[in-house]
C-alpha cells in the first residue's frame, strides 16, 4: 500500500511537471511570435544533405506567407547542392523550403556562400539580401549562431527581419547626395 501511495504521489509529481512545462513552452512561443521578424532554429545533417526547420515564429508568416508548420514541415532535400551555389569541395543539398524558394535568383549564390562560410568556420551566418513572395521584393537580414548537434548535424538559431524599409530610404538618401553633388559641381 506504501509502495503504491509513492507511485501515485510520483505520478502526479509528473504530471504536475509536464503542465508546467506545456505552460512555460505555451509563454515562450507566445513571446517569440512578437518578435519582429521569423525567430528560427535551423538545422542541416552534413551526411545526407537534409534540411529541416526545427523551429519558426508566427514571423514566416509576414516575411514568407506561410505558416510556421509548413516552414518546419519534414525534411527536405533538393538539388541545390554546394556545386552550384557553395564554394566548398563537399556536395551538399540545401532544402526547398518556402525560404529557399522565395530566394532572389540574383541572390541565390551569395546566401549559399554565407551558410557554406559560417557552416566551415562554425561562426556567425550574417546575410543580407532579397526574397520574392506574392511577386513583392523584400529585403530580409538574417543572423544565426551554428552549433554542432551530434557528429553530423549543425543547428542554426537565429532571427530573419524584413529591412526593406530602411534599404528603401538608404537608396532615397543616396540619390539625394548624389544629385546634390551635381548641384555642387554645377555651381
Amino acid at each position: 500500500e506504501k509502495r503504491a501511495m509513492e507511485t501515485e504521489r510520483q505520478a502526479a509529481q509528473a504530471a504536475a511537471d509536464l503542465a508546467a512545462e506545456k505552460r512555460a513552452m505555451e509563454t515562450l512561443n507566445r513571446r517569440l511570435d512578437q518578435v519582429p521578424g521569423m525567430v528560427f532554429e535551423f538545422e542541416l545533417d552534413t551526411t545526407t544533405g537534409t534540411t529541416t526547420f526545427i523551429y519558426a515564429s508566427a514571423g514566416c508568416e509576414a516575411l514568407f506567407e506561410v505558416k510556421p508548420e509548413v516552414m518546419m514541415a519534414e525534411e527536405h532535400d533538393s538539388s541545390w547542392t554546394s556545386q552550384d551555389h557553395f564554394d566548398t569541395p563537399s556536395r551538399r543539398t540545401f532544402a526547398e523550403t518556402p525560404m529557399v524558394k522565395a530566394l532572389h535568383p540574383d541572390d541565390k549564390a551569395a546566401f549559399g556562400a554565407s551558410v557554406a562560410q559560417s557552416l566551415e568556420s562554425m561562426s556567425k551566418w550574417d546575410w543580407t539580401g532579397r526574397i520574392i513572395v506574392s511577386g513583392k521584393v523584400k529585403t530580409l537580414q538574417g543572423q544565426a549562431v551554428p552549433e554542432k548537434n551530434g557528429e553530423s548535424k549543425v543547428r542554426w538559431t537565429g532571427v530573419l527581419t524584413d529591412v526593406s524599409e530602411q534599404h528603401r530610404l538608404q537608396r532615397e538618401a543616396l540619390a539625394v547626395g548624389a544629385e546634390l553633388r551635381q548641384l555642387v559641381d554645377r555651381a
